[in-house]
């Protein structure tokens, strides 16, 4: 299903593709493209037979084997699986609408070619040779076998015709079906016609053995003998020439789409007809051709074997020396001028005038007729010729000035003196002031008013070039890279200072905007100053000319040959001169020759009255229409020829996998366009590897690198030299294996392996960690001990000393309020000590403290109060914390609440804890008098409460916020406890 698809597809891109560009017909010989292959350079030998297939390949079938061609090499054609043809000798070839490749071989036999493997219909010792293959309009395939006689196969059955089957004769030699439908058959003795409601074949007439049968494009049926040419039938039911996917040669002769009649060893070499040499005739000889290859040197052997046209429009021929093709150009080559300085002019009947001057000083004078320059007279040794402002022909040389015109002639000799030996006239023009006339002694004439001025070089010196203006104002380009508007005085002088390149000035253009071109760059005249332009492609050095078509198209003749700007493209570029302007580059393959002649600083370029472009190279003289330039709107199809890895080929139908280790690819690819392949161009992607298509150009040959195990799909499409892009090649899929470390299980057994060995790391770096903590937690334990047993043997001892001292001191006072007192201290100092020994007890054992927080916090509260007399509330809304933090808090929240008490100097302190939204705040506030900011920041020498309070608030991440005011003080911790 696929190959259909593709074969469907192809024949429809062909069906509603207009018209290939043809050999026309208005042209002759020398303005084709006539390339050739001579057996040293590849070309086919001896090929007898050729033919083109639907999908676009052309085949060659020669002496020595089945060749085909992909636009760039004729190769032999290798059948897949190893098959081989029968013999060598192919003799006969027949494409088939599905693709199918009949096969017919000199000494017998016949073959099908069907995807590339072939299969052997009649390989039986008797066969006799082929001569010619046809198919039927219902697939049935006919084989003229010569004496061997006429052969049918149909529904997979081989028969030879005889007088049961409907054919008369022993012998067939020649088989045409035609577009109306009709069977012809030649035996060597007589013509046949098959009947096909009687199923037989009727006798014509008598003919020859060398007899074959063509069929013109408006499909008359011809009868061929010796070089004579007879109308057989005219056409029925059909007004031209049926368009078929496929073609195939007829032996030495052909009729193309546009008339022309070919034919080959006529005696010798190549032969053409032009339709009005023969479409109003019933008889004609090709012998009677007037144009030709008759010379050795024209053609790789002057003994043609077969003619085809492909679907085209190009003309092959085999020879016995190789392949040959002719096809048209866009640029065509003006017949009779080929070498020579050449200026161009034209007169007021629209004909194109030249005229030549050699380097040997020779002057020749040239008019165009039929696409031909015609020697003429030249009596006054004209060298320029130019169109005067009236339209008329000026005509200039080393003895006068001549005009030509609807009035008649006038000549007006030159001042004496003005041209000396081995001089010439090499300016000519004539503005709205009169004619200008410069030479190679660096004169510069004007004539005006029947008189000659020898007008004052300016400042710029000797104008080596010229043009004349839409304003009818001559503008002059010097040598000291200066551009003069207009002659004597009042000439507008622009120079460097205005921008114009000091480089070599080639020439002007003042038809439209004010162009110049130097040996470096292209400018333009905005304002009062020139502008640098350039060409996207970085060339056009050395331009001579510049026209603007009917289009508003712009062409500059160029030594790469002619660069058309479309006109949008350089109003873009005028509009902002640094954008540079993309251009169409035709050179030798579109047919021009030589390249731009900038040395003679001439104008080199001529539009003329009916459109057509002229321009003069170093070769000759090229021309064109730009209106009617041949466009091939022919899709080009393409195909995957081969795949090369590892040192092997591959064949593609062969190829659905490669072995495992595979990493470098060469993918081939062909298109089948054979007008200018070389200006083919592809487009291709690997899908899994290429994200977009890859622009290849004209590269055939796709490489990838570094390619992974997986599955791939390879596509490929061509775009022809007009710009039509092809159907997509049918996509090769592969596979490319994997090796057992590429395996998924193998890369799991891998990612396994890792993530055990960095579970050990980290099982490894944990126990380190975890040493490293108990070390530094034996040693804080070991620091906690060390002040436990200073705060016991020293601080608790001397207090627990102080208190009884102070008991004792109690005891001998008299009740009153000074022993109350007293006795109140006392009991603070042992609420003192049993902190101090609790705290000692956290310090050895790391327990936490006997009180919770809310009961530790109210306790303070209250002993503040009572040895302070000032009133203090607590209002506590606690979390579960840890013991270390309540520690924390507990001691903070001390300190805050002594320090209130101690120098507030107020009557009030709030004790207030409050959580909420995730948040812990415990606040201490009173009415006193304020802190001082000093103090705040605990910035008060010998003093550390405060200190102290935001360390043990850093310790636990939590915030201690003081604020102070005439009315008081708040004291707020922040600690973030979860809900």
């Amino acid at each position: 299903m696929p190959g259909l698809f593709r074969y469907c597809l192809l024949i429809a891109c062909l069906c509603f593709a207009s018209a290939a560009p043809a050999l026309n017909p208005d042209l002759s010989l020398a303005s084709y493209r006539h390339d050739k292959w001579p057996a040293a350079d590849g070309g086919v030998r001896h090929a007898g037979a050729l033919a083109q297939t639907p999908d676009g390949w052309l085949w060659q079938g020669s002496s020595f084997g089945l060749y085909r061609y992909d636009g760039v090499h004729f190769q032999p054609f290798q059948p897949r699986n190893g098959g081989r043809l029968l013999k060598n000798n192919v003799s006969a070839l027949q494409p088939a609408p599905n693709g199918d490749l009949w096969i017919g071989y000199g000494s017998g036999g016949l073959s099908l070619l069907r995807n590339g493997e072939l299969t052997h219909i009649l390989s039986t010792p008797e066969a006799r040779a082929v001569f010619c293959l046809e198919l039927d309009g219902d697939g049935t395939l006919w084989a003229a076998t010569g004496q061997g006689g006429l052969l049918r196969y149909r529904n997979g059955k081989l028969e030879r015709m005889d007088d049961k089957l409907g054919y008369p004769d022993r012998a067939a030699y020649y088989v045409l079906h035609d577009s109306s439908g009709r069977l012809w058959v030649t035996s060597g003795t007589g013509l046949y016609l098959f009947n096909r409601s009687k199923q037989v074949f009727e006798r014509i007439r008598d003919v020859g053995v060398e007899t074959m049968m063509l069929e013109s494009a408006d499909a008359r049926v011809w009868m061929v003998q010796a070089k004579q040419v007879m109308l057989l039938a005219s056409p029925q039911g059909v007004t031209a020439r049926v368009k078929r996917s496929y073609i195939k040669s007829s032996y030495q002769s052909v009729f193309d789409d546009d008339g022309n009649f070919w034919t080959g060893n006529c005696p010798a070499g190549l032969c053409r007809l032009r339709p009005r040499d023969w479409q109003s005739s019933t008889e004609f000889s090709g012998l009677a051709a007037t144009e030709r290859f008759s010379q050795p040197w024209e053609m790789t052997s002057l003994q043609v074997y077969a003619t085809m046209v492909d679907r085209e429009g190009s003309l092959w021929v085999s020879t016995t020396g190789g392949m040959e093709r002719l096809r048209h150009n866009k640029v065509n080559t003006l017949d009779g001028i080929k070498d020579g300085f050449s200026s161009m002019a034209e007169d007021s009947d629209g004909t194109v005038w030249l005229a030549t001057s050699a380097l040997d000083h020779s002057a020749k004078l040239w008019r165009v007729t039929d696409g031909q320059a015609v020697l003429q007279p030249n009596p006054y040794a004209h060298t320029r010729v130019a169109t005067g402002m009236d339209g008329s022909l000026l005509l200039a040389g080393r003895q006068a000035l001549e005009r030509r015109g609807r009035d008649g002639v006038s000549v007006h000799p030159l001042p004496p003196g003005t041209v000396v030996a081995n001089a010439w006239v090499s300016r000519l023009g004539e503005d709205r002031h009169g004619v200008w006339i410069g030479t190679t002694t660096q004169v510069l004439l004007q004539y005006a008013g029947s008189q000659w001025h020898t007008e004052p070089l300016g400042p710029g010196g000797y104008p080596i070039t010229m043009s004349r203006a839409r304003d009818g104002e001559m503008w002059f380009g010097t040598k000291r890279a200066t551009l003069q508007a207009g002659g004597g005085s009042e000439a507008k002088i622009y120079g460097v200072q205005h921008g114009i390149d000091s480089g070599s000035m080639q020439f002007i253009n003042a038809n439209e905007e004010i162009l110049l071109g130097t040996d470096r760059v292209l400018q333009v005249l905005q304002g009062e100053k020139f502008h640098t332009l350039s060409f996207a492609d970085a060339g056009a050095i050395g331009i001579s000319g510049m026209l603007t078509d009917a289009l508003g198209d712009r062409w500059f003749n160029t030594q790469q040959g002619l660069r058309r700007v479309r006109a949008a493209d350089w109003r873009k570029s005028m509009a902002k001169p640094t954008v540079p302007l993309p251009a169409t580059l035709f050179d030798r393959l579109d047919g021009y020759v030589g390249d731009a002649v900038t040395g003679a600083r001439r104008p080199a370029a001529l539009r003329t009255r009916d459109g057509r472009l002229w321009f003069s190279t170093g070769e000759g003289v090229a021309w064109l229409d730009p209106l009617k330039l041949p466009v091939n709107r022919v899709p080009p199809p393409s195909e995957i020829t081969m795949l090369s890895s590892g040192g092997y080929d591959y064949q593609p139908a062969d190829v659905r996998s490669f072995p495992a280790g595979t990493e470098a690819l060469a993918i081939h690819y062909a298109a089948m366009s054979f007008a200018t392949p070389e200006r083919v161009t592809f487009r291709y992607r690997l899908t899994g590897v290429d994200r977009d298509w890859q622009q290849a150009g004209p590269r055939r040959t796709a490489y990838y690198n570094n390619l992974a195990p997986g599955s791939y799909r390879f596509e490929v499409q061509a775009t022809n030299e007009d710009g039509v892009q092809g159907p997509p090649a049918p996509p090769l899929v592969f596979d490319i294996g994997y090796r057992f470390n590429q395996t998924w299980w193998f890369k799991a057994a891998m990612a396994a392996l890792a993530a055990g060995v960095l579970y050990l790391l980290y099982r490894w770096r944990l126990r380190r960690a975890t040493a490293r903590i108990e070390e530094r937690v034996h040693a804080q334990l070991e620091e906690r001990e060390r002040i436990a047993r200073t705060l016991h043997d020293t601080f608790l001892q001397g207090v627990y000393g102080l208190v009884l001292r102070i008991q004792a001191v109690a005891a001998q006072l008299p009740e009153g309020k000074a022993r109350s007192a007293l006795e109140t201290a006392m009991q603070r100092a042992d609420q003192l000590l049993d902190e101090g020994r609790e705290q000692v007890h956290c310090l050895r054992n790391a327990t936490p403290p006997s009180l919770s927080l809310d009961a530790a916090l109210r306790m303070e509260a209250q002993a503040i109060e009572s040895e302070y007399g000032i009133k203090v509330t607590a209002s506590l809304e606690l979390p579960p914390v840890s013991a270390e933090v309540a520690d924390e808090l507990y001691a903070i929240c001390r300190q805050a609440l002594a320090n209130a008490a101690r120098h507030s100097h107020g009557s009030l302190v709030e004790l207030a804890a409050q959580h909420a939204g995730g948040w812990l705040k415990l606040s201490v506030k009173d009415n006193g008098k304020g802190m001082p900011e000093h103090v705040s920041q605990g910035q008060t020498p010998g003093h550390y409460g405060i200190v102290g309070m935001r360390e043990r608030a850093a310790a636990i991440g939590a915030e201690l916020a003081i604020a102070s005011g005439p009315d008081g003080t708040e004291i707020t911790l922040s600690l973030p406890v979860p809900d």
